[in-house]
């Protein structure tokens, strides 16, 4: 079959080796002829003899349910390799796909979303860790047109607030800047129902930027005892990050309110959208 392959042109032009999935091949290195014979993805080598990487995988931490040397997280059909991190879907997750290779029939997928039909926007799991983090501490003075009574699983927390003095979530903070993050200048609205046995929430966090309030991430939270499951969406990039933890918090005051609270992440997962 040589005369039909590129090898039928070896004469006149350099050897391609830019094959499988855009991958170099590494092969005829040594001074007899002979090579590794494998694809020199980014982050590891590929030996397509086996289907298998020689190497670790880098982030394996991430995903304990895979193979640390599987290709493709052994999703080889419809799915490609992301250079030797983790599988990729070769199919646009908005659009669903189907009738023959010849003739495909290709449509945008939709969702029912209150009564209505709307695009649906694919998400892209990029980090799952099962792992206990540094505990985040709030002991602060918040300040605003909101107030706080929560105390034992019971009360209510709102409004818009800034935080005059104190450490919220590990960041120091006075006159509502905060001084862990180069001393922006933040705020937030929202609120927060808790009654015994479980709770829900709501918060934007806002930043001044060049005299205006620009929204910087929301976030919605549920809580059940002292576990909680809080979903933070970065305004600009779209990435949620999702944290399961152990939390106890305290609040009261009204313009003027304390607040003290302890979260232990026991579980985290980012994606993008």
């Amino acid at each position: 079959m040589a005369g039909i392959s590129d090898k039928a042109l070896k004469g006149q032009y350099a050897e391609n080796k830019i094959r499988f999935q855009k991958q170099e091949l590494q092969n005829k290195e040594f001074t007899d002829g002979g090579g590794l014979e494998t694809y020199e993805f980014k982050h590891r080598f590929d030996d397509p003899q086996v289907g298998r990487f020689w190497q670790i995988d880098p982030i394996a931490d991430s995903f304990p349910h895979n193979s640390t040397f599987a290709f493709s997280e052994n999703h080889v059909t419809a799915h490609v390799e992301l250079e030797g991190l983790e599988m990729e879907s070769i199919n646009d997750p908005n659009m669903i796909t189907w009738g023959t290779l010849n003739q495909p029939n290709i449509v945008e997928k939709k969702v029912l979303v209150n009564g209505n039909y709307q695009t649906h926007n694919g998400s892209k799991l990029i980090e799952r860790k099962l792992a206990i983090k540094t505990p985040k501490v709030t002991a602060a003075i918040n300040a605003g047109g909101g107030g706080a009574l929560k105390v034992g699983g019971l009360g209510v927390e709102g409004g818009e607030m800034e935080t005059f003095l104190g450490v919220v979530d590990n960041h120091l903070y006075f006159a509502g800047h905060d001084y862990s993050d180069e001393g922006k200048l933040k705020k937030t609205d929202g609120i927060s129902v808790e009654l015994g046995g479980g709770g829900a929430g709501y918060e934007k966090e806002k930043v001044l930027k060049n005299g205006n309030w620009e929204e910087e991430s929301t976030s919605v939270s549920d809580k059940a005892l002292i576990f909680s499951a809080k979903t933070e969406t970065d305004a600009k990039t779209g990435e949620q990050t999702t944290t399961f933890s152990l939390d106890f918090s305290v609040a009261v005051g009204l313009g003027l309110s304390l607040k003290a609270e302890f979260n232990l992440p026991l579980f985290t997962e980012k994606r993008t959208y």
